[in-house]
Parts: C-alpha cells; sequence; structure tokens
C-alpha cells in the first residue's frame, strides 16, 4: 500500500547511550506517536503519518519533535570528549 515515512537519525557518540528512545518516550508524553529505531549503530526517529496529514498538523509533528528533542537534550549529560 501507499504511505508516507520520514525519519530522523542522531549522530552516533560511542560515550552515549542512544537518544532516540528518551525523545519517543517524551513525544508520546505530548502526544505523537512515532518510533524508535536502533540498528546497527544507527539511532533513528520514524515517523509514518498518513498521506492525508494537513499541514497544520504536519506543523504539529515538527513543534512536538522539537520540543521533545529539546528537552531530552537538557536532560541527558553530553559527554564532549
Amino acid at each position: 500500500g501507499l504511505g508516507l515515512m520520514a525519519a530522523i537519525e542522531f549522530i552516533d557518540n560511542k560515550h552515549q547511550s542512544p537518544v532516540s528512545p528518551l525523545i519517543v518516550n517524551e513525544a508520546a508524553k505530548r502526544g505523537l506517536i512515532c518510533r524508535s529505531v536502533l540498528f546497527d549503530g544507527q539511532d533513528t526517529i520514524v515517523i509514518a503519518p498518513p498521506l492525508i496529514i494537513k499541514s497544520e498538523e504536519v506543523v504539529k509533528v515538527i513543534r512536538i519533535l522539537d520540543e521533545s528533542i529539546h528537552e531530552i537534550e537538557s536532560n541527558v549529560k553530553i559527554d564532549q570528549t
């Protein structure tokens, strides 16, 4: 069948645990259902909205993802070494 799918990959940082599961959990709290995919070193969030998604809904998805990423970013210690 036809469908729409998009993904955001987070750069692999050997000093950290994957962040996509944390972001997915935060997004779920805000009403967005998405999926974390961890495979072969990739740390990815996948969304699969319906093809009939409205532009206002796209803006809402982006806002929720942005807020969720910033929330996790502010709570996760980033190792700069």
